[in-house]
């Protein structure tokens, strides 16, 4: 079966031949993989600059967010069968740290996990993969379009669970704290920056926005591009960058409550605790590339200081996430219909997995077909 694969040695990245797998297990999982998503990370591994196969293998079969079809399972399985739609967590944890050892791979204090496509295990890239039933994640037949996003997905809902731990620790928070983050409700009153609308700020401005926040989505395109359309369409208000500097922003909009990052420029990012209001809460996702920002430093410290500002990172996500993941995707449904196919603005066959890997035209997500 035909898989995509970074060669190790050569450091490129091609189609190549591999066995289709069998199951060796009795919680084992066959999947056919039907569609899998690019992202950055992607980009970055066909440009060499990341990425490590299994041990003692040459090749790293890439994609980290997929969605398959269970097309066989082990004896031991019974919460499965074939035909059901899935999605397979990107992170095994390892087996000794106290964030892993309690489920929590996406709080890994050795560093010392391994990741789908990324880190010394085999991503989803190919026609048919091998999957231990208690990583994989149901999807909804109604969102066989768009069941690809559940991973892109799950890292907005683990950045925003924490984005809301940190807004419930104020006396008087903007947010009702009786509610947990399933509710429908929990955003209501909440005024959101996102910064970006790629996928990962895309997702994240419609996570807030089904839970009842007010959301502004601050980025660098104009107004008629598929996120600024997209964007409309759901009820977000778009921001052009570069028709406002970052320091009147909050003159413009008015106190910010939380600040959700998925730009990956530190220079820009930074600048934007500027906007954060009083006790506000600023969560980052995205990952920088850029080794040296000049920033203005005491500007900076002071507003967090004074301020009572908390500024956290977030990466990956658990298992809960994923869930919340998939019950989202169901709200965004009903709330806005078809809107959230939309997202999905690239679909290319597996032969052709390049051109989503370097993207020829603008857009939001690209799809690699696996299946088709």
């Amino acid at each position: 079966m035909r898989a995509v694969a970074l060669s190790s040695s050569q450091g490129t990245l091609g189609l190549i031949d591999v066995p289709r797998p069998t199951i060796k297990r009795p919680e084992q999982v066959i999947l056919r993989v039907l569609e899998v998503g690019v992202c950055g990370t992607d980009r970055e591994l066909a440009r060499g600059n990341t990425g490590a196969p299994p041990p003692g293998h040459e090749h790293l079969i890439i994609g980290h967010e997929m969605l398959a079809e269970v097309v066989e399972v082990g004896t031991a399985v019974a919460a499965f069968k074939p035909g059901d739609l899935v999605v397979d967590m990107v992170r095994r944890g390892c087996t000794h740290c106290p964030s892993c050892l309690s489920g929590n791979a996406d709080f890994c204090t050795s560093g010392d996990y391994i990741e789908h496509g990324i880190k010394q295990l085999d991503g989803f890239m190919t026609e048919y993969v091998l999957a231990d039933a208690n990583f994989l994640i149901p999807v909804h037949p109604d969102l066989r379009a768009v069941g690809v996003l559940m991973e892109p997905l799950s890292v907005c809902e683990k950045a925003l669970a924490q984005a809301h731990t940190a807004l419930s620790r104020f006396p008087c928070p903007p947010i009702n704290v009786s509610l947990s983050r399933a509710d429908p409700g929990w955003a209501k009153g909440l005024r959101a920056l996102v910064a970006g609308s790629g996928p990962i700020g895309m997702l994240g401005a419609m996570i807030l926005l089904a839970h009842g926040a007010e959301v502004i989505v601050v980025d660098r395109s104009e107004e008629d591009t598929p996120s600024s359309r997209l964007l409309q369409r759901i009820g977000a208000r778009h921001i052009n960058g570069a028709d406002v500097q970052t320091e009147h922003l909050d003159d413009l909009l008015g106190p910010i409550n939380l600040i959700f990052e998925a730009t990956g420029a530190p220079g820009f990012s930074f600048r934007l605790i500027d906007a954060l209001g009083r006790n506000g809460v600023y969560v980052m996702t995205g990952i920088p590339h850029e080794a040296c920002t000049p920033l203005p430093a005491g500007t900076l410290m002071h507003d967090i200081v004074l301020y009572n500002q908390t500024i956290l990172g977030s990466v990956n996500a658990s298992k809960a996430d994923f869930e919340q993941g998939a019950s989202d995707l169901l709200r965004f449904r009903e709330l806005w219909g078809d809107a959230i196919n939309a997202v999905i603005t690239l679909r290319v066959p597996l032969a052709e997995f390049m051109q989503a890997i370097e993207p020829a035209q603008p857009g939001i997500k690209a799809v690699v077909e696996i299946q088709r």
